[in-house]
């Protein structure tokens, strides 16, 4: 055939059989995939099989198989898979089964694997091709699972369950009373071996101490679990925070507070690619990698600045400045972005402030690529293009040496009896940079699970430049979004889903784009605000406000 996976011919001794693979969740990153098949014989990819979206099983992929081979098989997603289906058709012969393997790239302990709700025993190398269907071996070395499907059980209902925690959890329960005094991170007699953490240490705060983090600058650790609490330090002029992973319980994450905003520069980098090791939390808890993982406060208050403004003169073609009104205070260096007046979503344009007139009026260097509306009064409706302060003194970004895998920040809730650990976020001016992975659900905000015992609230704020969704808010109580911009997001601006108590409220939305599919059947039915599009029920006060 002129074309590759076209198709085999094969004798009367084959015997062909369909596997079915679907539910495979998280199912919004799976869907309209194309599920890629691998033969271990020769290592050649021997079919692409498509996603259905109406067969039965529906929602999934139903692959052919020639039986008593190996296959490898691929999504072609970015996410690792939480939990799947499977099943096989009847084997006619005893020597009939075959061997699937499924690979992932975030950790996990174990896999629960049952085949018709009887519970498999993880075996310590491939099964015996005598062993029931369902049978497993899990390298946690290569990070693959592979499963059988044998004569024995033959058509079982095999159901996947990956599990990032052992059964007994992974995050220890509070000790002792915080003490009175602060330690600083810069003093080396109160870090082990009198040494200030170093570059890829697991690094914990106890629950005892409160330390303010006193240096210009962490090393890129590969773990920082707050127990304790750890504190920006106000005296010092820029102070920046590496890790891989930050997990914050019965601590807390502090910089200035409402009444007493912070002034100093301060940024928390989030370092690690795609292959990362992920965030171990609980295993009701996907928390995957790079990620600040919020399961205490995380409270931020960043210096109150100007965020939003309009254009009270038209900007040109080819124009290397913009008039707003004279009261608005931005600095040189100060990122912008002027929204578009027409219907093309992406000719809302950034640019770096490089010269401040005093009279609301601001140069940059880059002209301008397309005309923007202003007016001196406002006209009705009023069409002028708004222009929004991207920049704050208080950022969560991603790292330099691998700026194409993003950040995140998850605020999530998990129980240990008697204790119940419930995240906090509370961001005031601040800017929230590079964060949202692509085509997934690790949004650049992700708000989970939150039983409303502890309430976040999103003021002021600037999130941009996410590869996702950038604020999801899924089975959440008491979530607060207000007078933030929320600039470059791919799929929807702000999601919102199956929530409570949810406030949505003088936000702009600018640059949402739809993703970037490979199956020409996908449509992206992409919106800036994406407010329980998919409940029937359980979606109640939800209020979104100008």
């Amino acid at each position: 055939a002129s074309a590759p996976h076209d198709g085999v011919v094969c004798d009367n001794s084959a015997n062909l059989r369909r596997l079915a693979v679907w539910d495979v969740q998280p199912r919004a990153f799976f869907d309209f995939k194309v599920l890629e098949v691998y033969s271990t014989r020769n290592a050649t990819r021997v079919s692409d099989v498509a996603w259905k979206r109406k067969e039965d099983p529906s929602r999934g992929w139903v692959p052919v198989l020639k039986t008593g081979e190996h296959y490898v098989m691929a999504f072609q997603s970015e996410s690792d898979f939480n939990s799947m289906r499977l099943q096989s058709e009847l084997f006619e012969e005893s020597r009939d089964h075959f061997y699937v393997t499924f690979s992932y790239s975030a950790y996990r302990d174990h896999f629960n694997v049952s085949a018709n709700g009887v519970h498999r025993s993880e075996s310590t190398a491939l099964p015996a091709l005598t062993s029931p269907t369902g049978s497993f071996y899990h390298d946690r070395v290569a990070r693959t699972l592979t499963i059988l499907f044998s004569n024995t059980d033959p058509d079982a209902l095999v159901e996947v369950l990956a599990r990032p925690c052992p059964e007994s959890g992974c995050v220890a329960p509070p000790q002792g009373d915080r003490e009175g005094f602060l330690r600083l991170w810069s003093n080396e007699t109160m870090w082990p071996n009198n040494v200030v953490p170093q570059a890829g240490e697991v690094v914990g705060i106890p629950y005892e101490w409160r330390v303010l983090l006193d240096v210009n600058e962490t090393s890129v650790l590969q773990q920082l679990t707050l127990e304790g609490e750890l504190i920006f330090d106000a005296q010092t002029p820029k102070a920046q925070l590496h890790a891989q992973r930050i997990l914050v319980t019965t601590g807390a994450l502090l910089a200035g507070s409402e009444s007493a905003p912070f002034e100093s520069d301060a940024e928390i980098v989030l370092h690690g690619a795609s292959t990362s090791n992920s965030l171990l939390v609980d295993n009701s808890v996907d928390a995957g990698n790079k990620v600040l993982g919020v399961f205490g406060p995380v409270h931020l208050y960043g210096e109150p600045r100007d965020g939003r403004a309009v254009l009270r003169a038209p900007a040109a073609v080819g124009a290397t400045r913009i008039e707003v009104p004279e009261a608005v205070e931005w600095r040189e260096g100060d990122r912008i972005v002027i929204a578009s007046t027409d219907f093309a979503y992406d000719h809302a344009e950034e640019r770096t402030v490089t010269e401040v007139f005093g009279n609301g009026t601001f140069a940059f260097a880059e002209p301008l690529a397309y005309y923007h509306h202003g007016h001196e009064s406002a006209p009705v409706p009023d069409t002028r293009a708004e222009v929004l302060l991207l920049t704050r003194n208080i950022r969560i970004r991603t790292d330099d040496v691998h700026p194409e895998h993003a950040c995140q920040v998850l605020v999530g809730e998990f129980e240990d009896a008697p204790f119940l650990y419930s995240g906090s976020l509370r961001l005031s001016n601040v800017e929230v940079a590079g964060c949202g992975q692509a085509d997934s659900h690790y949004h650049a905000l992700r708000f989970e699970g939150l039983s409303g015992a502890a309430t976040s609230v999103v003021d002021s704020s600037a999130v941009h430049g996410s590869r996702t969704t950038a604020v999801g808010i899924t089975d959440s109580v008491n979530v607060t979004l207000s007078n933030s911009a929320v600039v470059g997001s791919v799929l929807s601006t702000v999601r919102v889903a199956h929530s409570t108590g949810v406030v949505l409220h003088n936000n702009v939305a600018l640059g949402t784009a739809a993703r970037p599919i490979t199956n020409a059947a996908q449509l992206d039915a992409f919106a800036s605000f994406e407010v329980c599009a998919s409940d029937a029920a359980g979606c109640d006060a939800v209020r979104v406000t100008d």
